[in-house]
This record gives C-alpha cells, structure tokens and sequence, in this order.
C-alpha cells in the first residue's frame, strides 16, 4: 500500500468512527447535554489547532508546543488528556473485540470458559 492508501484508509477510519460515534453520543446523553459536549469538544480542538499554529515555527513536538504556550501546568492538563484518550480508545477496542470474540467461540462451539466475555477480552489483550 502507498502513501496514498494509507492516508485514504486513515481518513476512512477516522470519518467512519465520527459519524457513527457521534448519533450513538447524543442518544446517550440527550440533546441539550449532546449539544453542550460538542461544542466542549469544538473549542478545544479549536484551542489545540491555534497552539499548533502558533507555536510551530519554534516547536519540535506537541507537548514542546504545550509548555511554550501554556507553562508546565498545560503540559501536564495535555499530557492527562492524551493518557484518558488512550485508555479509553483502547477499553472501547477491547469490549468490541472480546465480544466479537466471546461470539465467535459460541458459534464454533467452544464450550466453558471461553465463552465468557471477559475470558475473551483477557485473549484480545
């Protein structure tokens, strides 16, 4: 796969897990609570993007770019941020994985333990 490939299925995976996160978001939290969350998340991303911009001709790295801009204390508020992103990301990754395999050893008839969700999500990880 080329440079374009893979920038294609990067844009893919990003589009495709939005637009089927975001429905799933607003009927969870409601309209009023989804709409307020969105607009949260609107300007921070708006924030992040003018860091960037500002700081890039004297930054090497993100964080460099943190500290320059918001002292020590916006190093530390990003570094949490990107720590909770990950966690999260990969917690969600293995509740889909294990159930898809929790399924998959119910229907090739694998009996016991196995079937159990969390055995399957301890195998994904």
């Amino acid at each position: 796969m080329g440079l374009g490939g893979a920038v294609l299925m990067l844009c893919r995976a990003m589009f495709g897990i939005g637009a089927l996160s975001m429905p799933y978001m607003f009927m969870l939290a409601g309209t009023p609570v989804g709409l307020l969350l969105l607009v949260v998340f609107a300007l921070n991303s708006t924030a992040m993007a003018g860091i960037l911009v500002a700081s890039a001709p004297k930054a090497e790295s993100y964080e460099q770019a943190t500290r320059e801009l918001c002292g020590r204390g916006g190093e530390r508020f990003l570094a949490a941020n990107i720590l909770f992103a990950n966690v999260g990301t990969c917690a969600a990754y293995l509740a889909t994985a294990g159930e898809r395999l929790a399924g998959a050893l119910r229907f090739w008839h694998f009996g016991g333990a196995l079937q159990r969700r969390a055995v399957a999500i301890a195998l994904c990880a």
